[in-house]
């Protein structure tokens, strides 16, 4: 074989192995729900809220912990939807307030004295025991959502009973259900959820979240699935309301790790920053709020076939 043919053979070559590794690495990322799996996840979150006004700044440092089950009743014979069961366990709360240190475990049922943290408190009680019902689809999207009668009551007099019930279902313990690509993905492949919209009575917020898969890596838990996570929220304020909410700042990333198996996340982390201008009778109120949100399986969490 002359030497051109001897080239031309070693692209050939290489190319076939180049594709090859290629195809290898695409990943159809859909949830792999386990009849009678039962995934338990606690969620530390901390806010700090900083508030810049006539009267001077205030800080105020919220901790809370969220204990929550997540149980899969049934599974559709073709794998493409489950019902999930998800009950929010325990929820431990301390605030640091102008006024002194605030705790509150409903493990222990004890009211704090202080009125604002007891406004808190009774907000949170009724998810405390309480457990919702969701149909969802190997992508991750909620397709309907069941509530009890005493959880429909309690969101009745809360902003978040306008959310569409994806972001319900999430806020309420199903932030590891993350919603996936309908394409195969391979790494650096991204996609876009949203914007999500949510009425409150001072305007409109929009949420959306773009995911980028980093492929399969190597963590102490084992090899994991790993997705990069950037929010971006953006606002709307209402027309003509005696009080205008400005969004002047935002950004928000994290990174999410799911079982190689995907069947639950193993643990997530996010940060956000938001900077809120709040104007009423002509008086400007700045907002800077910082969370932090961990979630990670506890050690019992498990699947079964």
């Amino acid at each position: 074989m002359n030497a051109p043919l001897r080239r031309l053979a070693s692209f050939a070559v290489l190319f076939f192995f180049t594709a090859a590794c290629v195809a290898q690495e695409q990943t159809v990322l859909r949830w792999n729900f386990q009849q009678g799996g039962v995934y338990k996840h606690r969620t530390v979150q901390r806010i700090r809220n900083e508030l810049e006004g006539p009267q001077g700044n205030i800080q105020i440092v919220m901790d809370q912990e969220f204990y929550t089950t997540q149980r899969v009743k049934s599974v559709s014979s073709d794998g493409s939807t489950a019902v999930l069961e998800v009950t929010v366990d325990r929820v431990v709360l301390t605030m640091d307030l102008p006024t002194g240190k605030v705790t509150y475990d409903s493990a222990q049922d004890q009211a704090p004295m202080n009125p604002a943290a007891q406004q808190l408190v009774a907000a949170l009680k009724p998810f405390v025991g309480s457990s919702l019902i969701a149909t969802v689809d190997s992508r991750g999207n909620v397709q309907k959502l069941e509530l009890p009668e005493a959880l429909k009551k309690a969101l009745q007099q809360s902003p978040v009973s306008q959310q569409q019930d994806d972001q319900l279902f999430r806020n309420f313990g199903g932030q590891g259900m993350i919603v996936f690509p309908e394409e195969a993905v391979s790494p650096g492949s991204t996609w876009t959820i949203g914007p999500q919209q949510l009425k409150l009575p001072f305007g409109t917020l929009g949420t959306t979240i773009t995911y980028t898969y980093a492929g399969r890596v190597q963590t102490k838990e084992g090899v994991l699935h790993k997705i990069g996570i950037n929010l971006r929220i953006s606002s709307e304020p209402a027309q003509g309301g005696p009080v205008s909410i400005e969004l002047s700042k935002h950004s928000g990333k994290g990174e999410a790790y799911v079982d190689e198996n995907i069947t639950h996340l193993v643990k997530s982390a996010i940060e956000q920053e938001m900077e809120i201008v709040v104007t009423a009778q002509g008086q400007k109120i700045t907002q800077k709020v910082t969370t932090e949100t961990q979630v990670q399986a506890l050690p019992n969490t498990a699947g079964s076939n």
